[in-house]
């Protein structure tokens, strides 16, 4: 299985979702590489901060492992930072931008993590 998920107006992929788990392109993003499906823990969309807009948000059991692939120290700190100003996620994404379905998109992820 592969699955990918543009922005809207845009061909490149912004999220890749293929048996082994779920990556995200972006600068902080494409350093993690694929977040494998037994490391996720939850998928949701919500609000984030001020915004109307929704987010979608993806937690992991282990940030740490996945931000410790990002080479530069300063960039990790700055990730670790936005992490904690998004819900704890690793992995987020306005939806609006996101040219999904985003209701059968959070299905596809939470089957991907039930059959871990």
């Amino acid at each position: 299985m592969v699955v990918e998920i543009s922005k809207l107006k845009e061909r490149k992929p912004l999220i890749t979702l293929s048996n082994e788990g779920i990556s995200f392109s972006g600068s902080y993003f494409s350093e993690l590489g694929i977040v494998k499906w037994e490391d996720i823990t939850s998928c949701f969309d919500a609000n984030y901060g001020g915004y109307t807009e929704s987010s979608l948000f993806i937690l992991v059991s282990d940030n740490e492992t996945y931000i410790n692939k990002i080479n530069n120290s300063a960039k990790r700190d700055q990730f670790r930072k936005l992490i904690k100003t998004h819900r704890g996620a690793l992995l987020w994404s306005e939806v609006r931008i996101l040219d999904c379905n985003i209701i059968e998109l959070k299905q596809t992820i939470f089957q991907n993590i039930k059959k871990q």
